[in-house]
């Protein structure tokens, strides 16, 4: 009985500790960070990398999969998910615990998930999201995009087919929705106030340029000219991509 006993609470011990087993493989970050094993920093690049700074108290394998969603504390910024699979490694031996946690830093590839959001930045910060069911399709195909050699904006393009409901909508809508869009970045406060400062005069003057119904069919032909080569990228890039990943198009409006 005293052995069955002692047995018992060596099981129990080993499921409770907070420790990398070196016989089942690597834990994913999610995993890491929501047992206590690993702190996790997440920061933003642009639209194609964010930054994590991963600590760790105890030697092992950290997992990264693709699909890891990141979302971002603004909630005016972009959700961002991983492109690869990555591992980091922390050396030693995983019994034993480091004296002082121990920090690696990596830039991964990531595509947003949010067309219609701003882009991050270096002070973007980010947290990883658990659950989410809802962008399981989108997971399911950066999974499938994970070893093929498009460029990322071909990919990113397929990734917005599916995260944006692109895939259920017509050209025409897509086409419209993007335009409507892009007119409200240019004449928002914010959309102003950038211009100002890449072209150098106040943005006063900008809202005087939009005012004036030349000038204004002037804009938006250009944005309906820039949004209309959008949705034709979407229609030659994205369709083969989509197809290699068994998502039949001839099913949805936009390819119709």
């Amino acid at each position: 009985m005293k052995y069955l006993q002692f047995s018992l609470i060596l099981m129990l011990t080993a499921l409770c500790s907070c420790k990398y087993s070196s016989h089942t493989g690597p834990v994913t970050v999610e995993q890491a960070q929501s047992s206590g094993q690993a702190s996790v920093r997440v920061t933003g690049i642009d639209v194609e990398q964010i930054h994590l700074d991963v600590s760790s108290s105890h030697p092992g394998s950290i997992e990264i999969p693709v699909g890891t969603v990141f979302t971002a504390d603004d909630s005016g910024t972009q959700t961002m998910m991983t492109a690869r699979t990555v591992h980091i490694d922390f050396s030693g031996d995983p019994d034993q615990a480091y004296s002082v946690p121990q920090t690696q830093s990596i830039n991964l590839e990531v595509y947003c998930t949010n067309r219609m959001l701003a882009a991050p930045t270096p002070s973007s910060s980010f947290t990883i999201q658990r659950g989410g069911g809802e962008l399981d399709p989108v997971r399911r195909l950066a999974a499938c995009m994970e070893n093929n050699h498009a460029d990322h904006y071909t990919r990113q393009l397929a990734i917005w087919m599916s995260s944006e409901r692109f895939l259920d909508l017509s050209e025409e809508e897509v086409r419209a929705k993007l335009h409507d869009h892009n007119m409200e970045m240019i004449t928002s406060g914010t959309g102003l106030n950038e211009i100002a400062r890449r072209v150098g005069i106040p943005p006063a003057q900008i809202q005087e340029l939009l005012n004036d119904p030349d000038a204004r069919r002037v804009i938006e032909e250009q944005v309906d000219k820039e949004a209309r080569e959008e949705v034709s990228s979407y229609r030659v890039k994205t369709r083969p991509l989509l197809e290699q990943c068994n998502i039949n198009t001839t099913n949805y409006r936009f390819f119709r």
